[in-house]
């Protein structure tokens, strides 16, 4: 999906359906996950696992608009949530020295064919179905702005045949790239876990406290607890760089 021109953060990017966790989504399960499928909802119109959706139904693209609006309603949509359905893919925090951090839980859920969207156009001003590689190529020309996540993400998918991906989901390790400046200033260089200078877990205990300290040297701080879901490392100061490259999915899943 692609942010309007007017989003505050990261306009016209495109993205997965998210957002950020309210407090309504832990009456119904797993906080992140709850968060997950309602944004789908509230941004596509599609419910997990139903065939019917916002696009097809008057009452669902009501109880949509409801849901926007109070969280609350998303029990009406769906009161027992098909959390089981969503694969845990990967998590990232926000790099220290934003203003705003966010801890992003991603997901991976499988759907027949190509469903009817009904899209939420106060945040999205397009949607596409679309294969992770012909979405890289995209962006790799200047088609789509993609975010730094999202172009690791889907390499990643796009290297692994869809009856493997839960052999690949990390649940353990939160990735938070670690910004360096190039010395002529003409880059930003975001570090990930096994990249040359990227301080890990052979140097201090735990992840934790290597994130801590970036904190604390950089004054950052998590604002939010955001989730997104997917159906289906150099950046210039400029414009995206995007490479062809394979990701070692032992490497991907940050096993350190």
């Amino acid at each position: 999906m692609r942010r309007g021109a007017g989003a505050k953060f990261m306009p016209n990017a495109v993205v997965f359906p998210g957002g950020v966790a309210a407090d309504p989504d832990k009456l119904l399960g797993p906080p992140s996950k709850i968060a997950a499928l309602r944004e789908l909802f509230e941004e596509t119109g599609l419910i997990l696992g139903q065939k019917d959706s916002a696009a097809t139904s008057p009452e669902l693209h009501e109880l949509q608009k409801r849901t926007k609006v109070d969280a609350n309603n998303f029990k009406l949509v769906s009161p027992f949530p098909p959390v089981d359905e969503l694969i845990e893919w990967n998590t990232w925090l926000t790099p220290a020295g934003y203003k705003q951090r966010y801890m992003t839980s991603f997901f991976l859920a499988g759907c027949d064919g190509e469903p009817d969207i009904r899209m939420c156009e106060e945040e999205m001003s397009h949607y596409i179905w679309i294969d992770p590689k012909e979405c890289l190529e995209k962006a790799s020309n200047g088609e789509f702005i993609l975010p730094p996540p999202q172009v690791y993400e889907l390499t990643r998918i796009s290297q692994i045949p869809i009856e493997k991906v839960r052999k690949y989901g990390n649940t353990t390790h939160v990735l938070c790239p670690q910004l360096v400046e190039w010395p002529d200033g003409s880059h930003i260089s975001g570090l990930l876990p096994g990249d040359h200078l990227y301080i890990g877990k052979t140097d201090f205990r735990s992840l934790h406290i290597i994130v801590e300290l970036i904190r604390c040297f950089r004054g950052g701080q998590v604002s939010s607890i955001t989730s997104q879901i997917i159906i289906g490392h150099r950046t210039s100061r400029h414009r995206q760089a995007h490479s062809s490259y394979r990701i070692p999915q032992e490497s991907a899943i940050c096993r350190m």
